[in-house]
Protein backbone atom coordinates (compact mmCIF):
# COMPACT_ATOMS: atom_id res chain seq x y z
CA UNK A 1 0.00 0.00 0.00
CA UNK A 2 2.91 2.53 1.29
CA UNK A 3 4.94 1.33 -2.05
CA UNK A 4 1.42 1.88 -4.10
CA UNK A 5 1.05 6.03 -3.00
CA UNK A 6 4.60 6.33 -3.44
CA UNK A 7 4.71 4.97 -7.28
CA UNK A 8 1.45 7.15 -7.57
CA UNK A 9 3.29 10.26 -6.18
CA UNK A 10 6.18 10.06 -8.16
CA UNK A 11 4.04 9.43 -11.50
CA UNK A 12 1.73 12.64 -10.69
CA UNK A 13 5.37 14.58 -10.48
CA UNK A 14 6.40 13.39 -13.61
CA UNK A 15 3.46 14.50 -15.27
CA UNK A 16 2.83 17.61 -13.85
CA UNK A 17 6.91 18.71 -14.46
CA UNK A 18 6.27 17.43 -18.33
CA UNK A 19 3.82 20.03 -18.35
CA UNK A 20 5.35 22.92 -17.18
CA UNK A 21 8.73 22.33 -18.44
CA UNK A 22 6.71 23.19 -21.91
CA UNK A 23 5.46 25.64 -21.37
CA UNK A 24 6.83 28.97 -22.97
CA UNK A 25 5.94 32.69 -23.60
CA UNK A 26 6.19 33.68 -27.35
CA UNK A 27 7.91 36.39 -28.16
CA UNK A 28 6.05 39.07 -29.97
CA UNK A 29 8.69 39.20 -32.67
CA UNK A 30 9.54 36.11 -34.41
CA UNK A 31 13.59 35.55 -34.75
CA UNK A 32 15.17 35.55 -37.83
CA UNK A 33 15.88 31.97 -39.75
CA UNK A 34 17.88 29.70 -37.12
CA UNK A 35 20.43 28.88 -39.78
CA UNK A 36 21.21 32.73 -40.82
CA UNK A 37 21.22 33.42 -36.90
CA UNK A 38 24.77 34.83 -35.16
CA UNK A 39 25.76 32.42 -32.66
CA UNK A 40 27.08 33.02 -28.91
CA UNK A 41 30.15 30.65 -29.10
CA UNK A 42 31.46 31.86 -25.41
CA UNK A 43 30.47 35.17 -23.24
CA UNK A 44 31.63 35.04 -19.63
CA UNK A 45 29.20 36.76 -18.74
CA UNK A 46 25.07 37.19 -20.19
CA UNK A 47 22.56 39.34 -19.65
CA UNK A 48 18.95 38.96 -21.62
CA UNK A 49 16.84 42.17 -21.72
CA UNK A 50 13.79 42.06 -23.09
CA UNK A 51 11.67 44.88 -24.43
CA UNK A 52 8.57 45.86 -26.40
CA UNK A 53 9.50 44.39 -29.82
CA UNK A 54 12.94 42.86 -29.24
CA UNK A 55 15.12 40.81 -27.24
CA UNK A 56 18.82 42.01 -26.54
CA UNK A 57 21.71 39.70 -25.04
CA UNK A 58 24.05 42.00 -22.85
CA UNK A 59 27.57 39.91 -23.19
CA UNK A 60 30.30 40.79 -21.62
CA UNK A 61 33.89 39.22 -21.28
CA UNK A 62 36.33 36.78 -24.07
CA UNK A 63 33.02 37.21 -26.16
CA UNK A 64 32.72 35.25 -29.11
CA UNK A 65 30.22 34.85 -31.76
CA UNK A 66 30.02 32.33 -34.89
CA UNK A 67 27.79 33.20 -38.20
CA UNK A 68 28.10 30.82 -40.85
CA UNK A 69 32.63 30.53 -41.43
CA UNK A 70 32.75 34.33 -39.83
CA UNK A 71 33.86 34.58 -36.37
CA UNK A 72 34.25 37.43 -33.96
CA UNK A 73 35.65 38.14 -30.91
CA UNK A 74 35.39 40.82 -28.73
CA UNK A 75 36.01 42.08 -25.17
CA UNK A 76 31.71 42.81 -24.57
CA UNK A 77 28.86 43.06 -27.29
CA UNK A 78 25.45 43.66 -27.31
CA UNK A 79 23.37 40.90 -29.76
CA UNK A 80 20.29 41.99 -30.67
CA UNK A 81 18.92 38.93 -31.32
CA UNK A 82 15.09 39.89 -33.52
CA UNK A 83 17.06 42.02 -35.81
CA UNK A 84 19.99 40.04 -36.06
CA UNK A 85 22.65 42.50 -35.13
CA UNK A 86 25.97 42.75 -33.11
CA UNK A 87 27.14 45.76 -31.80
CA UNK A 88 30.56 44.62 -30.53
CA UNK A 89 33.32 46.85 -28.39
CA UNK A 90 36.93 46.50 -27.41
CA UNK A 91 39.07 44.41 -29.39
CA UNK A 92 36.97 43.16 -32.04
CA UNK A 93 38.37 40.65 -33.80
CA UNK A 94 36.89 39.46 -37.28
CA UNK A 95 37.42 36.21 -39.34
CA UNK A 96 35.86 34.86 -41.94
CA UNK A 97 37.23 32.07 -43.60
CA UNK A 98 41.41 31.95 -43.94
CA UNK A 99 41.73 34.89 -45.84
CA UNK A 100 39.79 38.30 -44.33
CA UNK A 101 41.43 38.74 -40.47
CA UNK A 102 40.25 42.83 -39.27
CA UNK A 103 40.82 44.26 -35.87
CA UNK A 104 39.27 47.17 -34.83
CA UNK A 105 37.87 48.79 -31.54
CA UNK A 106 34.54 48.86 -32.57
CA UNK A 107 32.23 47.34 -34.93
CA UNK A 108 28.94 46.90 -35.67
CA UNK A 109 27.48 43.68 -37.60
CA UNK A 110 24.28 42.67 -40.01
CA UNK A 111 23.43 39.25 -39.82
CA UNK A 112 21.35 40.06 -42.40
CA UNK A 113 23.66 41.47 -44.61
CA UNK A 114 26.82 40.46 -43.89
CA UNK A 115 29.24 43.10 -44.17
CA UNK A 116 30.75 44.27 -40.49
CA UNK A 117 30.78 48.27 -40.22
CA UNK A 118 34.22 49.08 -38.48
CA UNK A 119 35.47 51.79 -36.28
CA UNK A 120 39.43 52.79 -35.24
CA UNK A 121 40.00 50.13 -37.51
CA UNK A 122 44.03 48.59 -37.11
CA UNK A 123 45.37 46.08 -39.04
Amino acid sequence: MKNTAIIILLLLLCFLSHFSASAQIPSSTPPPDDSKLVEILNSDELEVIEEENTSIRKLKGNVKLQQGNMTMQCDSALLYYNENNVRAFGNVYIKQGDSVQIKSKRAFYNGNQPKPILTETYF
